[in-house]
């Protein structure tokens, strides 16, 4: 909980100093360093601890970059979700079909891009940076559907691979100790 309010405090900061940058018109640098930015990472996404980074941002990217954190994401995808003026509550079916079935032709966008990539030799970065994004926007909507923030997905994810990792590792040292 220590890490999240660091991480809160910092963040805030960050938004804070670009804010007020862009509102005065001041020099980027000169404000993080005024605000203590740079000493007051503890926590934060590792992109936003790099004073580099940070001090190469322009304060409307470092902006940019707030609105793209995966509950800003979420909620964008929330209010952008409307599908010919139905209500929700009385069409959930519906919604629920259509975006498990956008889900499925996205992905299938996606495999016929790594295919003409792998066949063909194509260039499918732009490309698949979008269908990479529509995707994560039926995922995202998916979620919102059954009470799930993109935090929670990401995490349960991560931990149920850290489990795999760990079982595989244990497997193979249990498998070299009987060699």
């Amino acid at each position: 909980m220590a890490s999240e309010s660091a991480d809160e405090g910092g963040l805030d900061l960050l938004k804070q100093a670009a804010e007020s940058c862009l509102a005065n018109g001041g020099d980027w640098y000169s404000t993080i360093q005024a605000v203590g930015i740079l000493e007051h990472h503890v926590g934060m996404p590792a992109l936003l601890k790099d004073a580099t980074f940070i001090g190469m941002c322009s304060p409307e990217r470092v902006l940019r970059l707030f609105d793209m954190m995966p509950a800003s994401y979420q909620q964008w995808v929330e209010q952008n979700w409307n599908r010919l003026g139905y209500e929700r509550e009385t069409n959930e079916l519906r919604e629920l079909f259509i975006m498990s079935v956008g889900l499925g032709g996205e992905a299938g966008e996606v495999q016929e891009l790594l295919k003409k990539h792998v066949r063909d030799g194509r260039e499918i970065h732009d490309d698949l940076l979008l269908e990479l994004g529509d995707v994560l926007h039926y995922l995202t909507r998916i979620a919102a559907q059954f009470g799930m923030t993109l935090e929670q997905i990401m995490l349960a994810n991560r931990e149920k691979i850290e489990r795999r990792h760990a079982k595989r590792e244990a497997a193979r040292r249990a498998e070299d100790s009987h060699a």
